[in-house]
C-alpha cells in the first residue's frame, strides 16, 4: 500500500473524506512501518478498505459514504494506538494540512 493511493483517496473526496476520517487513515499509515506484524495485518485491512472501491456504502454518497470507512479506521485506531507516536501525529498533521488548510481565526 503506498501513501499516493491514501492521499489519491484524500485529495480526489476532500468534502465527502474530511479532515478527521483523512487524519486517522494517515495515522495507520504512518505507523505500519513500526507496528507488530499482527498490528501491520489490522493497519493494512483497514487502510485496505478505505482505498478499494467496493464498499458496505458508496462513497460518492454525500454525509454516509465515508461513515463506513471512518468506523473501519477508528476500529483500527483503538487496536494500534499504542503504536502512534507525537512524531507520526506531527508527521500526519504535517500531510494534512496540504488538503485542510487551517481557517484563521
Amino acid at each position: 500500500m503506498k501513501l499516493e493511493q491514501i492521499i489519491n483517496k484524500i485529495k480526489d473526496n476532500t468534502k465527502l473524506v474530511g479532515r478527521e476520517i483523512a487524519y486517522q487513515a494517515l495515522l495507520l499509515y504512518y505507523a505500519y512501518p513500526k507496528a507488530p506484524k499482527k498490528i501491520k495485518a489490522v493497519i493494512a485491512s483497514s487502510l485496505a478498505y478505505f482505498i478499494l472501491p467496493l464498499d458496505a456504502v458508496p462513497d460518492p454518497i454525500p454525509f454516509l459514504g465515508f461513515l463506513d470507512d471512518g468506523v473501519v479506521l477508528a476500529s483500527a485506531m483503538a487496536i494500534v494506538r499504542l503504536y502512534v507516536t507525537q512524531e507520526i501525529k506531527d508527521q500526519t498533521n504535517k500531510t494534512l494540512d496540504r488538503f485542510f488548510p487551517k481557517k484563521d481565526s
